[in-house]
């Protein structure tokens, strides 16, 4: 029989041990691997479009998944009927970029709050209706996209986020902004468009590294302090109900785009014509009748939209612009076009359609060998020049009523 004092002995000699701060016992762990957590993932939700091959443990043929140096780096489920998460999705720690687009997900997965080194996290296109403060977590955020969900209220947690850049919250049923986003100095990006939002705070005037601002829809006039935010290089201010343009545009010497389209704009300020970085201009569907002769000195334009406007007369743009590829006129009271529109050599698409008022084109249309697209139905027009009509040959589509002839 073996001694039972022997026995007692070693066992207070182990406990002895494992109380010494010195000194541990380790149970060796085998990590699970990023091939056998997304394969649990695919395992779980038998329904997904993923199709993923699990046969290739290198997982390069796995649709949206991106792999560097053996780990998974970047995940994108855009439409994949994913609706189960596993918990082990958490061990996914080399990744740092995650989206999970059109999932119809209403609540967001808890394995996403343990990715600490998240930088890029996108959730567009779901039902989400609240977002938890457990997302402060993620405290390396660059760019966040609650695009097109059902939120009702600003996250405020986003102001917890230091390293946040970017974030886009069109499409949801916000109504007000709280003022502390002024809080939010590193903002480069702020997407709000199609919410509720009437108003804007004056915090906003303090996201001084803005370069890209769209809000909407419910505004009656640009508050004066957006013109504070110098680097700003697009706005879109687009479907509100703005009446006035005020002269302060001109501060903002960096804007490259400009959408102030679907408001009820009468005039635009001869300002605007300092703003030569301007590429793109959408000041369709407004109230304006006339343009200032300034616009003239706007030469890096590849995009002018007017579409729906008051609009007669000549019109104000660089006819020696080879920059210009789109332009929409259509709508308006034009009853001539200037001849010069032949030198617009690189123009791809030209609107006209529903001007009563045009009863001709200029034959140098036809020096327009890269037009694709010229649309003149429901205008004065019962002609249209046959070196225009020639160009047809070179794959352009003339959309005109049945009545036009080319002679």
């Amino acid at each position: 029989m073996k001694n039972p004092i022997l026995k007692i002995s070693i066992f207070l000699i182990l406990i002895s041990s494992c109380n010494k701060d010195d000194s541990k016992i380790e149970i060796p762990i085998t990590p699970v691997s990023d091939y056998e957590i997304l394969s649990e993932l695919y395992k779980s939700n038998p329904e997904s479009l993923l199709n993923w091959d699990l046969d290739d443990k290198s997982m390069a043929t796995w649709k949206g998944v991106y792999v560097e140096n053996g780990r998974v780096n970047w995940l994108t489920f855009y439409g994949s009927n994913i609706t189960v998460f596993p918990s082990n999705m958490e061990g996914l720690t080399e990744l740092r970029i995650l989206n999970i687009q059109h999932n119809n997900l209403t609540s967001i997965p808890n394995f996403i709050f343990q990715l600490k080194d998240l930088q890029n996290l996108s959730l567009a296109s779901n039902s989400l209706e609240e977002v938890t403060d457990e997302l402060s977590k993620l405290n390396k955020l660059e760019s966040l996209s609650f695009y097109e969900n059902k939120l009702k209220v600003f996250p405020k947690v986003v102001f917890d986020l230091k390293e946040l850049k970017e974030l886009h919250l069109n499409f949801n049923s916000i109504k007000e902004i709280p003022n502390e986003i002024g809080s939010m100095a590193q903002l480069t990006t702020l997407y709000l468009k199609f919410n509720e939002i009437s108003s804007v705070p004056e915090g906003i005037g303090n996201l001084k590294n803005l370069k890209k601002l769209a809000i909407g829809d419910f505004l009656d006039h640009i508050p004066l302090f957006i013109f504070d935010l110098t680097l700003l290089e697009y706005l879109d201010l687009a479907g509100n109900r703005i009446t006035v343009l005020p002269r302060e545009i001109n501060n903002l010497k960096n804007l490259i785009g400009l959408n102030l389209g679907f408001n009820k704009i009468q005039n635009v300020p001869v300002e605007i014509g300092n703003l030569i970085k301007l590429r793109i201009i959408d000041l369709g569907d407004n109230q304006i009748s006339i343009l200032p002769e300034t616009m003239a000195t706007l030469n890096n334009l590849d995009y002018l939209r007017l579409s729906n406007n008051m609009l007669m007369g000549d019109l104000p743009i660089d006819y020696n612009n080879t920059n210009l590829l789109w332009m929409y006129l259509d709508g308006n009271m034009f009853s001539n076009i200037d001849k010069n529109i032949g030198n617009l050599s690189n123009l791809k698409d030209l609107f006209l359609y529903e001007n009563p008022n045009l009863k001709e084109l200029p034959t140098e249309l036809g020096n327009l060998v890269k037009l694709e697209r010229l649309s003149v139905y429901n205008t004065g027009l019962t002609f249209i020049p046959q070196a225009i009509c020639d160009l047809e040959k070179n794959g352009l589509t003339i959309i005109k009523g049945d009545n036009v002839i080319c002679q």
